[in-house]
């Protein structure tokens, strides 16, 4: 059996004759490609639904610069954008994290392990890593993640301006009381306020996943650069012997 490269377009004719081997290696090269690219957009959702739930934040605090006179239940319902995005970015969150080691597995041997590695990393050095797994697994299976929503706002000094922040934070005592997240854990958010601020917990979070990823994308950049190396090669290869074809 023989195989060839040619552009895919109606009138084309241009056949480059490739072996058996590099017919195998352009298969690798773009399942791979292709398995990395889903990575890569997994990564981008999370990243989108992170910048959701920080707008839902910043939202909130203009509705309060021109809105100050909320009612009880306005003000109730600010929360419920909070919830949805954090709930879409905890989802996204757990598919990238599962994804990432099947992905990473189909592209190099230890890809898996690395991947292990990394997210081990980060749970075992980063509160907010720890936490926010945490209460992943509670807003899946237990109740929402938002508890408690402050706003507070002050005039700046020369009274130019009004300065408006909204803080978003859970009920440490309430985690507690249904048992859904380690005791240690939470023992640690009780020993620190700062440890409750949702704002701070989720940004740290997102942060541990930016590196993990950096990471990995760092550990495939040989195997990558190979696959396009080789791939751009072949393609020069079918534009010097047929000029015409990618007109």
């Amino acid at each position: 059996m023989t195989f060839a490269l040619a552009c895919v377009y109606l009138g084309a004719r241009g056949l480059l004759p490739i072996s058996n081997e590099q017919k195998l290696k352009v298969e690798e090269a773009l399942s791979g490609l292709l398995v990395l690219n889903d990575f890569e957009e997994k990564y981008s959702i999370v990243l989108d639904n992170y910048l959701a739930f920080e707008r839902a934040g910043l939202e909130i605090s203009l509705q309060q610069s021109v809105r100050w006179n909320l009612t009880d239940t306005e003000f109730r319902d600010l929360k419920r954008p909070l919830n949805r995005h954090l709930m879409n970015l905890l989802s996204s969150c757990r598919a990238y994290l599962d994804g990432g080691r099947t992905h990473l597995k189909k592209v190099i041997d230890d890809g898996s392990a690395m991947f292990a590695a990394q997210t081990s990393d980060q749970y075992d050095s980063q509160f907010s890593y720890r936490f926010m797994e945490g209460l992943r697994n509670y807003v899946q299976h237990q109740d929402l993640g938002v508890h408690k929503l402050t706003i507070a706002s002050k005039w700046i000094d020369d009274r130019t301006g009004l300065h408006i922040a909204t803080k978003v934070a859970v009920d440490v005592e309430r985690l507690i009381a249904d048992h859904q997240i380690k005791r240690t854990i939470l023992t640690e958010a009780e020993d620190d306020p700062k440890n409750s601020d949702l704002m701070l917990l989720v940004s740290g979070y997102v942060e541990s996943l930016a590196k993990i990823h950096k990471n990995m994308r760092e550990a495939l950049i040989p195997k990558v650069n190979s696959w396009e190396h080789m791939m751009s090669d072949l393609e020069s290869k079918f534009e010097a012997q047929f000029p015409d074809e990618n007109r």
